[in-house]
């Protein structure tokens, strides 16, 4: 549990609480809903029926392969 803490909470830190102001700005209302959810989703872990053993990480906005 602590080891899947750490790796959301670095993503949390990392990649979604580093998108500034200036560049929040510059995206559109869907990609702005897309990262508001991502942020959502990483914030849920804990709450996944297989928390810890079997977590579900979503997927990055911007990281879905066609």
């Amino acid at each position: 549990a602590v080891a899947a803490r750490v790796k959301r909470d670095g993503l949390l830190r990392s990649v979604v609480d580093a998108i500034n102001a200036v560049r929040w700005a510059t995206m559109s209302a869907a990609e702005q809903a897309a990262w508001t959810a991502y942020r959502r989703a990483l914030l849920d872990v804990p709450d996944q029926a297989g928390f810890p053993t079997g977590i579900d990480w979503p997927a990055m906005p911007g990281s879905e392969v066609a």
